[in-house]
């Protein structure tokens, strides 16, 4: 997938960065999930 080190995944992990799209799409085929399932999303309360 082009990672030199697999500190970037570290990173996604703990909110550090995020994975591009491309990244996001590849990783959803290789595990047979929708890309959907991949994400996680929070509540923002005003």
């Amino acid at each position: 997938m082009g990672w030199e080190k697999p500190q970037a995944v570290y990173r996604w992990y703990y909110g550090e960065t995020l994975p591009s799209i491309d990244t996001l799409s590849i990783l959803a085929k290789i595990l047979n999930r929708p890309i959907e399932s991949l994400l996680v999303t929070r509540d923002i309360k005003n």
